[in-house]
């Protein structure tokens, strides 16, 4: 997770290990720096250090401290687009949090997923 300069900063919040590897592999190739947490409460935490310009977020983590949707509750502060990653479906979006810019039915299909973080930092970018 080394900070380069210019490139966006993403913070993957995946309970699987697999999911998380491959999710930070795409947002690698995508040029975006990358941090990688397994429960909510680490992904709280790296928050406060890393200061993400979005969020991948899997609401479900059943072995996890603190699962998404408690991290949704928690992010309003931050002001930080998140795309919510879940089996549950795309019938959450209105009723989560307004700062879910996305959802991505699991399985993910990785183009969808470059399509969403490419919209995403596009819009944060001249945002900022």
């Amino acid at each position: 997770m080394a900070d380069a300069p210019g490139r966006p900063r993403v913070l993957v919040v995946e309970d699987d290990p697999a999911v998380r590897s491959l999710w930070v592999a795409v947002l690698d190739d995508l040029g975006c720096t990358v941090a990688a947490v397994g429960d909510g409460a680490d992904a709280l935490r790296q928050m406060e250090t890393f200061r993400p310009q979005l969020i991948l977020l899997d609401l479900v983590m059943p072995q996890a401290q603190m699962d998404g949707f408690d991290v949704l509750m928690r992010i309003e502060e931050f002001r930080v687009p998140v795309i919510v990653v879940s089996a549950l479906g795309d019938a959450l979006r209105a009723t989560i949090s307004p700062r879910v810019a996305a959802v991505l039915s699991k399985p993910v299909a990785v183009y969808d997923l470059i399509r969403e973080v490419n919209r995403l930092l596009a819009s944060t970018s001249s945002a900022v």
